[in-house]
Formats: structure tokens, C-alpha cells, sequence
């Protein structure tokens, strides 16, 4: 079978960066207007028409404007369209839009899905487009912070096909695979590894369909596929926000281990770790708050289409296997508290015990005096 060609679609590539622990967008709406980043009219808090998604999905959309994105590989320089959405979870959200000219393969995508799902010329732009957003907006973010890593996801998004072409026929291409994993070997992928692509293919209609994988995306949809666009984005920025917390909890053990590995001069009566263990309750408060909102953002509730991609997304990126690592290390900090804050209540009775044995030993003492004087 020929490769399917495309009539009308685009490639959209995300970056995806954690700069803080909660934004307020209405503020950071204001902001971005007022800042000269944007157009007035270019900073809005957009909400798709749908009941299945929390409010934590629905981000401040900045569009800005064409960039011209260098891609070595590929020797060229391609126009994109790039728009930034920050979530209140702290996540923005860089998003290059390539338009597919009419009459291009699948085939012919390739090298171009291949160079963008790796570019590290992607990642450094959207990293300036992203530190640009924050220096704007940053009095509407708490709790700013900067971390190295980041998230990036790749959607193939295809309106039409040359033929009208159904889903079914679109998946009966050979290439389809490689187009999700962007494979440039010419061999063809072992039969386990297409049939792991195609068991994460879904539709709705026989002209629709949606291919999940854990870097990459490939939607069909003749409406246009916004909203599935969407909920796809949000799950990989709750995937970014559990990456962050599960490595600031690393950081927390760490810290945690230290102090109670440092030679400290034994005091019987006062603990050293008094005020350690009202710190670690402090972080790991702060930490289960953060972490309950993003937990009740993964809860879309609703049947819809929409909200099915979603959770099959959620699954695709092992966002519940992330969880878990940070459930188990919050048991192990919450466990640490336990152990800090009882041998600082064990020296705080002992000290107790020390002052009553002294009152005791006072008392006898004046005692013995005044019946020694009379």
C-alpha cells in the first residue's frame, strides 16, 4: 500500500518546562498584556467546549506570532507558529505549529517527524520562549523555580486525507509504526513492536483516529481535533508536574539522609533534630498539597471521546507509575518526621524529668537548711 497523502494537517511540537508551584492566570493574563509580549487580544484564558476536563486543563494561551525554527538535519529552516500556555499547575507549555503542505506523504513526513520529536534547536528556542513568558508573568507565579529538566511531545495531526481515507485504511500502511516512533532505519520494525503502536490506536467514527504513544501522537480528526490536541498537552504537563515533585522529593530524602548522617555533638537531654523535624513537616505539607491538586487533575470524570484519550494518555505515559514512586517516598519522609519528631519528644520528657528530679533536689536541700538553722 502507497502512503496515505495528506490534504490538509500540521505537526505540533511541545516543550514543555516546570517554573513554578501554582500560577493565578487571570493575573498572569494581565501581565502578559501589559508586558509588550503579546497583543492584548493574544493573551486569553481558553476553555474548550467540554465538561470533562478540570479547570486545571484549561491554561492562559499566548500566541506568538511566526518564528522561523532552524533544523540542521534537514539543512533548512521551516516557518512555524508558536504559542505558549501556562497552567496553573506551573507548566508552560511551548508549542511550534508546522503546517504539512497539501499533497505530502506520510512518507515524505518522515524525516521531518524524525528531526522535530529530537531537535535540541527546538528545546533551546522554547526554552527562551519560555523564560521570556516567566520574566513577564512572573508576580503571578509562586513559588518560581528552575529546573533543567523538561517534557517534549510530538502530534501528527491530519484533518484530511487525499481519498477521504478511513482510519482502518490509514493503519493498514507498513510505515505507520516508524511515523510514530520516528525510526529512520529502512528495516522494517519487529512484528511485537508495530502491534505494541497499534494497540494504542482508538476512534470514535471510522473517519477518526487517535495513536498514543509515550514521545508522540498521531490524531485524525476532520473537525479538527482541537480538543483532543488538548487533553493529550495536559496530560503530558501533568506528566512534567509528577516528574518535578518526584525529583524534589529525591532531593528532600537526600537532604533528609545528611542531617542525620552529620557527626553532631550528643546532648542528652536536648534532641539537634527539633527544629530539622519542623522543617521536614513543613516541606512535606507543602509537597502533599501541591500534589493532591495535580492528583484531582488526573481525575477527569465523563465518557466522553475526549476524556477517554485522555486516560488511555495517562496510561501511555506511566503517569501512575510516577505517582507511585512519589507515594512511597512521601512515606519514607512522612516516616522520617515520625522518627525526628519522637526522639524530640523523647529528650523533651527526658528534659522534664531532669527539672523535676532538680526541683525535687532543690526543695530537700533548702529544706535541710532551714531545719539545720532551727
Amino acid at each position: 500500500m502507497t502512503a496515505p497523502v495528506v490534504r490538509a494537517g500540521s505537526v505540533l511540537c511541545y516543550r514543555m518546562f516546570d517554573v513554578g508551584d501554582d500560577v493565578s492566570l487571570e493575573r498572569a493574563a494581565g501581565l502578559a498584556r501589559t508586558s509588550g509580549l503579546c497583543d492584548a487580544s493574544e493573551a486569553i484564558i481558553g476553555r474548550r467546549p467540554t465538561s470533562t476536563m478540570d479547570a486545571a486543563a484549561v491554561p492562559l494561551r499566548v500566541a506568538l506570532g511566526k518564528r522561523n525554527i532552524s533544523l540542521p538535519s534537514l539543512g533548512r529552516s521551516l516557518e512555524a507558529t508558536c504559542t505558549i500556555h501556562l497552567f496553573s499547575t506551573g507548566t508552560v507549555s511551548v508549542c511550534y505549529t508546522f503546517p504539512i503542505a497539501p499533497g505530502t506523504s506520510l512518507e515524505a513526513l518522515l524525516p521531518l517527524c524524525q528531526e522535530l520529536y529530537v531537535s535540541s534547536t527546538l528545546e533551546a528556542t522554547a526554552r527562551r520562549e519560555a523564560d521570556a513568558l516567566v520574566a513577564a508573568v512572573g508576580g503571578a507565579i509562586t513559588g518560581v523555580h528552575v529546573w533543567d529538566e523538561f517534557e517534549d511531545y510530538t502530534v501528527v495531526l491530519v484533518r484530511a486525507f487525499e481519498g477521504d481515507l478511513t482510519a482502518d485504511a490509514v493503519l493498514q500502511w507498513p510505515g505507520f509504526p516508524k511515523l510514530i516512533l520516528g525510526e529512520p532505519s529502512p528495516k522494517p520494525l519487529a512484528h511485537k513492536q508495530r502491534q505494541d503502536i497499534l494497540q494504542h490506536a482508538f476512534g470514535y467514527l471510522d473517519e477518526d483516529l487517535v495513536v498514543i504513544d509515550w514521545n508522540s501522537a498521531f490524531v485524525l480528526d476532520p473537525a479538527g481535533g482541537a480538543e483532543l490536541v488538548d487533553v493529550l498537552e495536559f496530560a503530558n504537563s501533568i506528566l512534567l508536574n509528577v516528574r518535578y515533585y518526584d525529583d524534589l522529593l529525591d532531593v528532600e530524602l537526600r537532604h533528609i539522609y545528611a542531617e542525620l548522617s552529620r557527626t553532631r555533638q550528643r546532648n542528652v537531654i536536648f534532641s539537634p533534630y527539633a527544629k530539622f523535624a519542623h522543617e521536614v513537616m513543613r516541606n512535606w505539607l507543602g509537597l502533599s498539597e501541591v500534589l493532591e491538586r495535580i492528583d484531582n487533575a488526573i481525575k477527569v470524570a465523563g465518557e466522553t471521546y475526549a476524556a477517554r484519550i485522555y486516560r488511555e494518555a495517562v496510561v501511555r505515559l506511566r503517569i501512575d507509575m510516577w505517582n507511585e514512586s512519589i507515594d512511597r517516598k512521601q512515606r519514607l519522609v512522612s516516616e522520617a518526621y515520625g522518627m525526628l519528631k519522637g526522639e524530640a519528644e523523647l529528650r523533651k520528657s527526658l528534659a522534664l524529668e531532669v527539672a523535676v528530679v532538680v526541683l525535687i533536689v532543690i526543695e530537700i536541700i533548702v529544706a535541710l537548711r532551714g531545719h539545720g538553722s532551727g
